[in-house]
């Protein structure tokens, strides 16, 4: 899960994941939502911000979520 992961040019809020067979938005949540209040929060946020829509991803595909700028990633 997660191989390929890039901080955003520029940005320590934001990361570029690499979604991979068998992920979900939910899951992705569960890893990195830290700083977020719940993963409703975080899903909500990665949907609106990369045009998803009722949590459909496919493998291979590229999203931006957000990191509130943590260390050692």
């Amino acid at each position: 899960m997660f191989a390929h992961q890039t901080h955003v040019e520029g940005s320590k809020e934001y990361m570029e994941i690499t979604v991979y067979k068998g992920d979900s938005l939910w899951e992705i949540a569960e890893k990195y939502k830290k700083d977020h209040k719940s993963n409703w929060e975080f899903v909500d946020w990665v949907e609106k911000n990369n045009g998803i829509q009722a949590g459909a991803i496919t493998p291979g595909q590229k999203l931006i979520i957000p990191i509130k700028a943590e260390k050692d990633r």
